[in-house]
């Protein structure tokens, strides 16, 4: 297989929700003295309202939001969980507010996933809000301690929760993904689609990485089982965070072994696609119609590396 890359590149730089900016403080967040900036003037909030995003309706629209502002939107400061601090120590925090049927004239809940296809917001601020979501959500369903039962409170700025019970500590979870786009030996990538995709769109395949098990195993497993291809290869891309609703995607290119397709349920299609097909796909030009992948997605980036670079 070819190499798609030097080592004086971060192809991650290109992905959604990559490029996240704030100093996360790490191992100092237990430090923080986070009661002494929930009010600062200069402090800042990331809101979310059951799983959907706050933005203001302004040119550009914002998606920040000012102390009294969360104030006057019911939320509780001392509620919220530190994200970290911008290049001016202004600090950025995370917070779930409650649902109302009608928001402020200047103020709407959207969903995420439309943000990021309408491009509402600018790309530097979605790194920032894919932290801030996924924090939120998971403090929104880890308030019982899973080994005992008992009720869990926020600990280092929100980073952790602990069971006065059982003195059990919870961290926020990741769950990793491995996404490939396999090319056989004529040159060609496979793309497939499952029933839930959007109308003729196309992707490369993915699965969860299970326990005990490498990500390159995993690429391998998944491709056998979801469309009976054997790869023998697998190089590396970029990875990438996808708040839906905490997931870290990290892209690869396989080489396949074989080359016969054997579809199983997850996939209700799913084909050999030569670079000129591909670069059709990407360019919403395929006589078919088959769309590509969201310009957020990993999946699209490694499909132009596909028809760029190999």
């Amino acid at each position: 297989m070819s190499c798609f890359f030097s080592f004086n590149k971060d192809l991650s730089t290109k992905n959604g929700f990559a490029n996240n900016s704030l100093k996360r403080m790490g191992e100092e967040r237990d430090k923080v003295d986070v009661d002494s900036l929930y009010r600062q003037k200069n402090t800042r909030y990331f809101v979310l309202s059951k799983s959907q995003q706050l933005i203001k309706n302004l040119h550009p629209f914002d998606a920040l939001f000012t102390p009294e502002e969360i104030i006057i939107l019911g939320g509780q400061l001392e509620e919220a969980y530190l994200l970290g601090f911008d290049e001016n120590n202004a600090a950025f925090f995370a917070l779930s507010v409650p649902q109302r049927d009608k928001y402020p004239d200047n103020i709407q809940a959207i969903d995420l996933r439309a943000i990021t296809r309408s491009g509402l917001l600018k790309h530097e601020d979605l790194g920032a809000i894919a932290q801030a979501r996924s924090l939120v959500l998971w403090h929104q369903s880890h308030c019982f301690c899973s080994n005992c039962g008992k009720k869990t409170k926020v600990i280092d700025a929100g980073y952790a929760r602990f069971c006065p019970s059982c003195e059990r500590r919870h961290f926020p979870r990741t769950d990793p993904v491995a996404i490939m786009l396999v090319i056989d030996k004529k040159g060609r990538c496979l793309l497939g689609r499952s029933a839930s995709f959007p109308e003729n769109m196309l992707s490369a395949l993915a699965g969860f990485v299970e326990v005990g098990e490498t990500v390159e195993e995993a690429v391998k497993r998944e491709l056998f089982e979801e469309a009976g291809i054997k790869a023998d290869k697998v190089l590396y891309h970029s990875s990438q965070p996808w708040p839906f609703p905490s997931s870290l995607m990290m892209g690869f290119y396989a080489q396949a072994a074989t080359t016969d397709i054997k579809l199983n349920d997850e996939l209700e299609f799913c084909h050999w696609f030569t670079k000129q097909e591909t670069r059709q796909i990407l360019e919403n030009t395929h006589p078919k119609g088959f769309k590509p992948p969201s310009k957020m997605a990993i999946a699209r980036q490694l499909m132009v590396g596909f028809v760029e670079n190999y």
